[in-house]
């Protein structure tokens, strides 16, 4: 049996996402029931014991979800960016690179010659 690096690199990636998005999955939950907890607890106070509108700065932050969308939008260019950095500089390399990659797959592949005698 050959290792194929492509299908066990792809394999692993596919495992990570799933213990990320399981891990995510967690979170929310939690995240909700302290959500819940807090709302019932926030509507008992006084309007007034509720400090987070009067905190300095508080009018000019952008919405919670616009500042998902703009991390995130960002993230992806920056993402993007690296992917294309990476692919010159592969073309860049690939004249001194591949021959090398390609001589030592031939040369595993090709049984070693034995001597005459």
């Amino acid at each position: 049996m050959t290792l194929d690096l492509t299908e066990l690199t792809e394999s692993t990636q596919n495992r990570m996402l799933q213990v990320v998005e399981t891990l995510q999955g967690t979170v929310l939950g939690g995240v909700q029931a302290w959500s819940s907890s807090v709302q019932k607890v926030q509507k008992m106070l006084p309007l007034d014991t509720r400090v987070l509108d009067r905190l300095p700065g508080a009018s000019v932050l952008p919405a919670p979800d616009k500042m998902v969308e703009l991390s995130y939008s960002f993230a992806s260019k920056v993402l993007a960016n690296q992917q294309h950095f990476a692919e010159q500089l592969v073309g860049i390399t690939a004249p001194v690179s591949r021959p090398a990659a390609r001589t030592s797959r031939t040369a595993a592949a090709k049984p070693a010659a034995t001597p005459k005698g």
